[in-house]
């Protein structure tokens, strides 16, 4: 986890950004779908268009989780709702600095639909 979030931080400020308010949160147990639910929707709620974008990414973790993120982000009118697809599993588990361009692709669903 601190490595992705050196990693965010850098690239956000090597763009002229300052630097990311980061909160970190956590679900206790993954069969209550209803805080699943509201961890997702509570980032789109607390942020307002003066403060930035929303991104939900429901690329990682279980299949469930997956589809909850991706379902909040799109009812909730995140901004973004990302899918990163690795073309090889070569790639499973490295960090993104790590993967090369040729062997992902970035899909925003809000694009998409």
């Amino acid at each position: 986890m601190d490595q992705a979030l050196d990693i965010a931080t850098e690239i956000i400020t090597a763009y002229g950004g300052d630097e990311p308010e980061i909160r970190l949160t956590s679900i206790d147990n993954e069969l209550e779908f209803d805080k699943i639910q509201a961890h997702a929707k509570d980032a789109i709620d607390d942020t307002d268009d003066t403060e930035g974008e929303v991104a939900i990414d429901f690329t990682p973790g279980r299949k469930f989780m997956s589809a909850i993120a991706f379902a909040v982000g799109m009812i909730h009118d995140a901004d973004r709702v990302y899918y990163f697809h690795l073309k090889s599993s070569d790639y499973h588990g490295r960090s993104y600095p790590e993967i090369p361009r040729t062997e992902s692709e970035l899909i925003d669903f809000k694009e998409v639909y």
